[in-house]
């Protein structure tokens, strides 16, 4: 399914605002650091529509990058 990346991000800050109000900042971070992996790499164009899996791979690629460079 295609997906506009600006939705996609919007979703999970507004997920991460759930998550701080139910007390769950661990998860609440998750969720913003998703949302700043894709502005990342799609800062060009945030208003495109990929495919939900493309999205998925690339914040957990990013994310794995992230971890391996500590």
């Amino acid at each position: 399914m295609q997906v506009e990346v600006r939705m996609a991000i919007m979703s999970h800050l507004s997920d991460a605002q759930e998550l701080i109000q139910l007390g769950d900042k661990q998860r609440a971070n998750e969720e913003i650091n998703y949302a700043k992996r894709m502005m990342n790499h799609y800062r060009d164009n945030i208003t495109q529509y990929v495919d939900e899996d493309e999205l998925t791979r690339v914040c957990l690629n990013r994310k794995n990058e992230s971890a391996s460079s500590i």
